[in-house]
């Protein structure tokens, strides 16, 4: 072993010297062509007096025009990167994208034949948290495109560029050397082309020059060599099938890649006329196609010191003004502006990554909590009653807890075990809700300072989480989040409008991205979110269910029968949630329906309120089953409400909107078994006649599925089997909530 290491250790510095000589080497090749260029503009054409008055009266419209369309080329590089992210992962990131734009530059002007940065790239992104196959395909399309891009103009230039009699000898040379380069840059994305179109005589052809190359010592090991040709030839086709079958991904790409070359290449046409050169846009971008043809094969890093020799020979030969400091400021631009740029991102993300990681949440100590969320109590839903027992329970455990929420009206917070911070709310016009002003004022900042918050968990990726996030991003505070609700459903429902639907999913997907820990309530509610675009981890913590109240059960069920009129020689149904349509209530009011028309012993319990509840009660009177459902309303007291889980016999909750509704499980503490719509989410726990039933999202299957669970004389047994089941204790719950956040705040470096 010791032996091997010292071999390992010999070859490291032996490509540690070669690097390093390289380096010199390159380094010494641009100091001397630059100082010949130097030495030859200080002597010829007037000497260095004509020099210096050429500066003084450069032309500053050119200057100026020269960086803006360097700036252009800069933002198509970033718009190019931000598209292909959000197509690839879902995912508007714009500082990744961004970063891995400038980076890959950076890389490029530091790798031989200026186009090595691809490797850079993949590793910068799959630090930055993407898988590894949406990594290498941004990262390989966005060079591909690129190269595609600047192969497509120069086939133009070279077909069409004006080069007559009077252009000088150097330029008509360098075309010659640009058709050589224009066969070596074209050669591999051609080779890919081909080899989807022609796969067996291509393979055939490879084969055949890496068997020469072995026969001639070339290639050392051959089959070694096939495998990594024919991996990468695989890739890359694979690659380019997927962007041609995505044409939402392909042409966007393709437009910024040609946004990009165009603005490159047109640099020296502004660099030259701000100098006091002379020459029309389109013979000296052509030229300049020409030029980076010509010096494609050379293996300096970014073709640094060829670059500025080719574009002083070709360029001097034309009336080019000062034309030095033309060729100084367009290499300026179009490769030391990225390795500046590219430095700056480099050195920024190592310091981040060194100085400016988020806390980690303490173990050993009583934490400092905040739940936030954009609506709270005197509103009920399943998400504030998670939160409330979250708060409650972690109270309990000894840790502070502050609920931030909007201060809506009516709300009165005093009989609360912990803290609600109330914020300014407004109310949002044509929908039936409100939340806090969408500026976060110093005042409140301070005052949510002085609760040194060690994590912050966001329970809605609305106007108030998208606040706290940015509180939190700040002040390096780690963010968790769970995924309640479907976010589309929602918005098609208040705006009848699917384009607005799926704008509020890309809103809130850029929330879900950025924050440091995802959780859903089960497994399937987070296959919503995937659906949504989310390409991230998500964890599973599902919600709990508090105790059985204490006291005599009996004497709620009848302090129910008495106080809400429930009928008791009927076969009883119980819906709670809240009055609105998309909970499904046409369903439960139309199966209502079809079984008292066959059978008159079934009775239907409501509770709950709700903007829809008085289109419901209306519905239920226009189809004759309003004497056949009672509508309890707003229920606040635990104890009445489990004098009606006790009271019926099943609890019928047919909602496709919920995700884990606490409902169906606090039923099921009551031994009262559900019936829910089959394959819906929030029938993820139950299993069809052992702790619950399961029908189809129809009349008929519903109705049908109720009369059989009648007629079994088992629900008996089903609910205390959903009993034994289903629910789990709120403290067991936030137990392993606060262990996650201990452990998931932890960072990996």
């Amino acid at each position: 072993m010791k032996e091997n290491q010292a071999v390992q250790d010999i070859h490291s510095k032996k490509k540690k010297k070669s690097r390093f000589i390289t380096l010199i080497l390159v380094i010494l090749l641009n100091l001397g062509i630059v100082g010949f260029i130097v030495g030859r503009e200080l002597t010829a054409n007037g000497g260095v007096g004509k020099n210096k008055l050429q500066i003084s009266s450069m032309h500053p419209w050119f200057t100026v025009s020269a960086i803006v369309v360097f700036g252009l080329a800069l933002f198509a590089e970033y718009m190019k990167y931000r598209r292909m992210l959000l197509s690839g992962a879902g995912r508007l990131d714009r500082r990744g994208a961004f970063q891995v734009a400038t980076y890959g530059k950076y890389a490029d002007n530091i790798t031989p034949l200026g186009a090595g940065g691809q490797p850079f790239q993949i590793h910068f992104l799959h630090k930055r948290g993407y898988p590894g196959g949406v990594s290498t395909s941004v990262t390989m399309n966005g060079f591909l495109s690129q190269q595609v891009a600047f192969i497509i103009i120069a086939i133009l230039v070279l077909i069409i560029s004006p080069y007559t009699t009077e252009i000088p000898e150097s330029v008509l040379a360098l075309r010659i050397m640009a058709y050589i380069g224009l066969a070596f840059y074209s050669f591999f994305p051609l080779l890919i082309v081909a080899f989807a179109l022609f796969p067996k005589p291509i393979t055939a052809l490879i084969m055949a020059f890496l068997k020469l190359g072995h026969k001639m010592h070339i290639v050392k090991d051959y089959e070694s060599a096939h495998d990594r040709v024919f991996e990468g030839i695989m890739e890359y086709t694979d690659l380019i099938k997927q962007a041609i079958r995505r044409p939402t991904f392909l042409i966007p790409t393709m437009f910024w890649s040609f946004v990009y070359q165009m603005s490159i290449l047109s640099i020296p046409f502004f660099c030259i006329r701000a100098f006091g050169g002379e020459g029309d846009w389109w013979t000296i971008f052509a030229i300049t196609v020409n030029i980076y043809l010509a010096i494609t094969i050379i293996p300096t890093p970014g073709n640094s010191g060829v670059a500025e020799g080719s574009f002083y020979l070709v360029f001097s030969a034309l009336p080019s003004g000062a034309l030095f400091w033309a060729m100084i400021f367009w290499r300026a631009l179009v490769y030391y502006s990225w390795i500046v740029i590219g430095l700056v991102v480099v050195l920024r993300t190592a310091v981040k990554n060194t100085y400016m990681h988020k806390k980690e949440v303490p173990a050993g100590r009583p934490l400092n909590i905040c739940l936030a969320c954009d609506a709270f109590f005197p509103v009920i839903d399943g998400v504030i009653r998670t939160m409330d027992q979250y708060a409650r329970e972690m109270v309990k455990m000894g840790h502070r807890v502050v609920v931030v929420a909007p201060n809506l009206k009516g709300a009165d917070d005093e009989k609360l075990p912990y803290e609600v911070y109330r914020l300014p709310q407004f109310k949002v016009p044509g929908i039936p809700f409100e939340s806090v002003k969408p500026f976060m004022s110093r005042k409140v900042k301070k005052h949510l300072d002085s609760y040194n918050f060690d994590v912050i968990h966001i329970h809605s990726p609305m106007i108030l989480g998208k606040m706290m996030q940015r509180y939190a991003r700040r002040r390096k505070i780690p963010v968790f989040t769970t995924f309640h609700s479907k976010y589309y459903d929602d918005t098609l429902h208040l705006t009848h409008s699917k384009l607005l639907a799926s704008i509020m999913v890309k809103y809130i997907l850029h929330f879900y991205h950025r924050v440091d820990s995802v959780w859903a309530c089960s497994a399937s509610t987070g296959e919503t979110l995937r659906s949504y675009g989310y390409n991230g981890h998500i964890g599973v913590m599902e919600n709990g269910v508090e105790n059985m109240p204490e006291g005599n059960i009996e004497e709620y069920k009848k302090e129910a029968i008495a106080n809400y009129n429930i009928p008791t020689n009927k076969k009883l149904f119980l819906f709670v949630g809240q009055q609105i349509w998309h909970k499904n209530l046409k369903l439960v009011l139309d199966t209502t329906k079809a079984l008292c028309d066959e059978d008159d012993s079934y009775h239907t319990i409501i509770v709950g309120v709700g903007y829809d509840a008085e289109a419901i009660k209306k519905y239920a009177e226009e189809i004759g089953v309003s004497d056949k459902v009672t509508f309890v309303g707003k229920i606040r007291s635990r104890k009445a409400l489990f004098g009606l889980y006790e009271l019926c016999d099943l609890f019928f909750f047919p909602s496709l909107y919920d995700n884990a509704p606490l409902v169906v499980r606090e039923a099921a503490l009551a031994s009262l078994p559900s019936l829910l719509v089959k394959g819906s989410t929030a029938a993820e726990i139950v299993v069809d006649d052992q702790n619950g039933y399961l029908a189809e999202n129809n009349v008929e299957s519903m109705s049908q599925r109720i009369k059989e669970a009648f007629a079994s004389g088992r629900m008996k047994e089903v609910g205390k089997k959903a009993s034994e089941t289903i629910p789990i204790p709120w403290k067991n719950i936030v137990e392993q909530v606060i262990d996650r956040y201990i452990s998931e705040s932890k960072h990996p470096e």
